[in-house]
């Protein structure tokens, strides 16, 4: 084992600790004995639940916090200034990020990693799911958290699957034997600066595997990465020319059907419980996946059935006095217009989205893309921008963004306060209504509560 997790290591501190990412590495390290310790902004269930397995959480960071720590772990959203960072270095305490711990933890295990712009959390999940109902004693490390666990990762005996983290290219220190890439789109350029830096990166990471890469033969992007990749690959899509493709799709408000041909020819009937031609693609990477691994159809075919989701992925909150309630955590234009499109399938009248943007830096690059990617919402309720831990950009808030959406979307756009949403939603909702919630911040937690006061 590397020295970041030598035998001198025992007590880790985690700036940053309610993350999911950060949190799952931490439960993970739980799990083999180390003392855990945390900080983070504000109380969330996730520390909740760290806290009931006894770890120390300070709220907010503390300096004091990592005196007596034998190593300190922070996420990429930690910045230099952060006062635990400071008196770590003051003391001389080993820091490490987030990606470089993971990497060190998985350098002796066997490694399917699973990358891409959008629909990592869903594949890693849904491959989770149906890999240990075909079998296998698996570990898994995931961005979000299925509906069939409690956490977000575990460990076992067999294959570590991992969703990696492209936002600040710390998926390049992943030495992984087999590795998805679901798609590439516009992401992170604020770290990248470029598309072209993004792509090469995510060459990068092919390259890195060491036997076998998986990918979306659709996209350009990502069909050139896989034939330059030089490992053996297995392509998935809608296309003629992917290896693995999903053909006569049926959709509705139940479920997913449609036909897998693997190198054109029929291999089998498959059934998702989830919706929309965005999880069709991610459960085909599973079924290459399995196929690879020697795993029969017959074997695979009955957990893409039932598999239960994840949360925040489509999650149908419930139906109250005639009104759908559901919550997604699409914060990038591609994956709101493919949530839009799935969810469009429930609407009886109208269609409610209560969207809150993700990061200033996000909406600054991507705001023309948002202005198109609400199409077919009949009302747009815009709230505060989340942060993220970002600093404000000069120029960039909320009034400029409702402009920049005013410029392409057609239907009725209100701004509400985040402090104000309950009372203001209850009192727009009609019977008939599909209220959508979208975004990566808490948006969900105001959902919650939307809910409470409207079935009361």
């Amino acid at each position: 084992m590397a020295r970041f997790l030598s035998k001198e290591i025992k007590n880790i501190h985690f700036i940053g600790i309610g993350g999911i990412g950060m949190s799952g590495l931490a439960n993970l390290l739980i799990s083999k004995g180390y003392k855990i310790s945390g900080s983070d902004i504000k109380d969330t269930e996730i520390i909740a639940k760290l806290r009931r397995k006894g770890v120390k959480v300070n709220i907010p960071h503390d300096k004091r916090a990592v005196r007596g720590k034998d190593l300190v772990c922070f996420s990429s959203a930690i910045g230099e200034d952060n006062p635990e960072i400071r008196e770590a270095k003051a003391l001389k305490i080993p820091l490490i990020r987030r990606g470089s711990l993971l990497a060190h933890l998985l350098r002796e295990r066997q490694v399917l990693a699973i990358s891409g712009s959008h629909g990592k959390t869903t594949t890693t999940s849904l491959a989770s799911f149906v890999l240990k109902g075909a079998g296998l004693d698996l570990a898994s490390l995931i961005g979000g958290i299925p509906q069939y666990s409690e956490d977000s990762s575990w460990w076992g005996k067999d294959l570590f699957i991992v969703e990696t983290d492209e936002s600040d290219a710390s998926f390049l220190e992943l030495q992984p034997v087999y590795s998805v890439i679901t798609n590439i789109d516009r992401e992170h350029l604020n770290f990248y600066k470029s598309f072209y830096n993004l792509k090469r990166a995510f060459l990068r990471f092919a390259k890195n595997t060491q036997e076998l890469v998986i990918g979306y033969a659709d996209q350009d992007e990502v069909y050139n990465i896989l034939k330059s990749s030089g490992k053996d690959f297995i392509s998935f899509g809608f296309k003629q020319r992917a290896l693995i493709r999903a053909k006569d799709i049926k959709i509705s408000s139940q479920g997913s059907k449609f036909k897998v041909f693997y190198k054109n020819r029929f291999l089998t009937d498959l059934q998702l419980s989830l919706l929309g031609e965005h999880n069709i693609l991610n459960s085909l990477a599973v079924v290459g996946f399995c196929l690879y691994l020697g795993i029969s159809p017959e074997k695979f075919k009955p957990f893409f059935k039932k598999f239960p989701g994840t949360k925040r992925r489509l999650e149908i909150k419930g139906s109250f006095k005639g009104v759908i309630f559901i919550d997604d955590y699409a914060h990038h234009p591609k994956e709101i217009e493919s949530v839009i499109k799935t969810v469009s399938l429930f609407r009886r009248e109208r269609l409610v989205v209560m969207f809150q943007p993700h990061r200033f830096s996000r909406i600054k690059l991507l705001a023309r893309q948002f202005s198109f990617c609400f199409k077919n919402v009949d009302l747009l309720i815009i709230t505060d921008i989340y942060s993220a831990g970002e600093a404000p950009l000069a120029g960039i808030d909320i009034d400029w963004f409702i402009k920049k959406i005013k410029r392409n979307f057609r239907g009725e756009l209100i701004y509400i306060p985040k402090e104000a949403l309950r009372e203001a939603v209850c009192f727009l909702l009609k019977k008939g209504d599909c209220l959508l919630s979208l975004g990566a911040g808490d948006i969900n937690k105001v959902l919650e509560e939307i809910i409470e006061k409207f079935r009361a």
